[in-house]
């Protein structure tokens, strides 16, 4: 029979033994947070304009409490990670980023230099001044687009006035017209002109659908089908569309004023666009449907081109000049090709491509 271990246990206590303890280990230093200036909205600023900063802050094992901003020039800024400034005082500013940890340690403070120019000391710059469109005929009207920086007041002529630094305003000249427009500031004045053609002369308009039988797809492996699809397959094949339209009753000698090319009626699989880039359409007189009919292009050649799903029809210089070219050349249609700008393979992340509704592509012709 085993032997009771009690009385040891006993003998030991009245002996004053105990039983040993092992201390436990003590804790790591608290390490102090890490923070992050990920952006500012610019490094050259007049006073008075809006400067927006982004920060953010990271701890291990812990979390972050507090944010402060502040300038060696002009104090505490914020105390919010992301905030926007119009106050800056005039001179170079070193804003410093600082974050906080639920133990109470501050981080490091990294900054970054901004210039405050003053009111004034550089002239007004016109980032963009625009006709949209830049030709127009008799009773019709186009808009004037602009877009200026660091100017006191904005004034376009004739028969217009003072504007805002940015904005637009519909016009119906009756004449070919010049527009100018003029900003300034204390240290000076900047002038851009543009002009607005008018033409008297009748336009004729003609609204094409695409011709069913003569439009479709091909993919990468050369297998054609009747619906004009882009884009990549659930196997990962590429395809390119193709629409067809006829222009016979256009006749010889014909300008070609504008176009614009509608395919707002399809139907998205996937997300082609965020998978795949841009989507370009090219002039591609194909005649009838062949497996070696897919090409490989890039967007610089491109007719029209969006970053994103179109709900609109497409106009474009390039277009009406592709029409021109088939008009001159007595052709009886006008073939153009649709793909995505990357056309290589996406195994794994199909489908992802459009399919357009067939008959149903719109190509709208302005000619005289």
């Amino acid at each position: 029979m085993r032997k009771s271990l009690l009385p040891i246990f006993f003998v030991l206590l009245l002996a004053g033994g105990c039983i040993p303890v092992v201390p436990s280990a003590p804790a790591p230093p608290n390490e102090p947070p890490l923070a992050t200036i990920d952006s500012l909205s610019a490094t050259t600023i007049t006073v008075g304009q809006t400067l927006t900063l982004v920060g953010y802050g990271t701890d291990v094992g812990g979390t972050v409490v507090a944010y402060s901003w502040r300038s060696d020039k002009d104090g505490i800024l914020s105390t919010s990670p992301t905030f926007s400034t119009s106050t800056l005082s005039a001179g170079t500013h070193y804003i410093y980023f600082k974050v906080k940890d639920n133990q109470g340690a501050w981080s490091n403070e990294p900054y970054r230099i901004v210039n405050v120019l003053p009111e004034g000391i550089i002239k007004p710059f016109v980032k963009s001044f625009k006709a949209v469109p830049a030709a127009i005929f008799e009773g019709e009207s186009t808009t004037l687009v602009w877009d200026v920086s660091d100017a006191l007041t904005v004034t376009i002529s004739p028969d217009i006035g003072n504007v805002p630094a940015s904005g637009n305003r519909l016009v119906s000249p009756k004449m070919a017209t010049f527009y100018v427009l003029t900003a300034t500031n204390k240290a000076g004045t900047v002038t851009e002109e543009i002009k607005v053609t008018v033409t008297s002369a009748a336009k004729k308009t003609v609204e094409l659908f695409s011709v069913v039988g003569e439009e479709g797809y091909v993919d990468r492996n050369g297998a054609v089908g009747p619906e004009p699809k882009a884009g990549i397959t659930e196997g990962g094949v590429p395809m390119q569309a193709f629409f067809s339209f006829d222009i016979s009753m256009i006749p010889a000698g014909s300008t070609i004023l504008s176009a614009s090319l509608d395919l707002t009626t399809f139907i998205s699989y996937g997300y082609p666009f965020g998978i795949l880039g841009a989507f370009a359409v090219f002039s591609d007189q194909y005649g009838t449907i062949k497996s070696r009919d897919y090409k490989l292009a890039f967007t610089l050649d491109a007719l029209v081109l969006t970053y994103d799903q179109p709900t609109r029809a497409f106009d474009s210089a390039q277009l009406a000049d592709a029409i021109q070219k088939q008009v001159d050349a007595k052709s009886q249609r006008c073939q153009v090709r649709g793909q995505f700008e990357k056309f290589y393979y996406y195994v794994g992340q199909g489908p992802n491509y459009l399919e357009f509704v067939k008959g149903k592509a719109k190509l709208v012709i302005h000619y005289k």
